[in-house]
């Protein structure tokens, strides 16, 4: 008799015990930033904004390519490449570049690809949904989303400046995609170039301020540190002097060969 007393006691904990889990692994976390959320409030939508801007280049780190104090990386390693300057250690990446070890599987290739696509993608999803925030000034809208299309463009200037032709993504994908769907063909070094100018002067027509520092003195989050117009000039420039350069303009015959899968030229070439 007390063997089956204990054996329901027991059953009956067992019950509870597994009752107990069941209610607590259900529970819904009510401390996580969900994707709705995030444009809930002005702020939030400014701090996405502020995220979109996180894979900028620090053009003065180069030491160290992709890692150093700064966790976005550095532009690249060129400085100390060329002539302009001379690294006497050994652990730079102008190293790699000089003495030529660079390969797909060098850090600082996946590194450069990896983030600039990861900002693309950050400005891209915060222009689709900004319109989710109905807490926004008069004016935001139509500001930032022009500083995320101009920064979006920025870092498309800095892909090309390393790889020259490059896929140009006009919609997120899909965190679900294939490795198939994955392996979208490169556009051509015009294509680039003409997105490039053509998203920085829509940036520049659409929202973004003249001038940053007088943009709006009654709110501190329209200052420094966002794009403007004259940054937006600054890159129109950089972009049209590397089109023009030996390295994208057709020049060089070391490039005249590269094409995707479909035979298409992805570098201009002089005939």
């Amino acid at each position: 008799m007390k063997k089956i007393y204990k054996s329901i006691v027991s059953g009956m904990a067992l019950i509870l015990t597994l009752g107990a889990c069941s209610d607590y692994l259900n529970q819904v976390p009510q401390d996580i930033l969900t994707f709705e959320k995030m444009f809930e409030t002005r702020q939030k939508s400014l701090d996405f904004l502020s995220s979109v801007y996180t894979y900028m280049p620090d053009e003065f780190w180069q030491r160290l390519v992709g890692i150093g104090d700064n966790s976005q990386g550095t532009s690249g390693p060129w400085t100390g490449g060329c002539d302009e300057a001379e690294y006497v250690w050994g652990d730079n990446a102008a190293n790699l570049i000089n003495s030529n070890a660079v390969t797909p599987e060098t850090d600082m290739v996946r590194t450069f690809c990896e983030k600039w696509y990861k900002g693309i993608r950050s400005a891209t999803t915060f222009m689709d949904n900004l319109h989710l925030c109905n807490k926004l000034s008069l004016g935001d809208y139509e500001q930032w989303t022009a500083e995320a299309r101009a920064v979006r463009a920025i870092y498309y200037y800095y892909l090309f400046r390393v790889y020259g032709s490059v896929p140009i993504l006009e919609e997120p994908i899909s965190e679900q995609s294939s490795l198939g769907e994955l392996q979208i063909p490169r556009n051509s070094v015009e294509e680039v170039v003409d997105y490039i100018l053509s998203e920085l002067n829509i940036a520049m027509s659409t929202g973004l301020i003249d001038n940053i520092k007088k943009g709006s003195p009654s709110t501190s989050d329209k200052g420094l540190g966002h794009v403007d117009q004259a940054i937006a000039k600054a890159f129109k420039v950089q972009v049209r002097m590397l089109a023009a350069s030996d390295l994208f303009n057709g020049s060089n015959t070391y490039f005249t060969s590269l094409e995707n899968s479909d035979g298409k030229k992805t570098f201009p070439f002089l005939q």
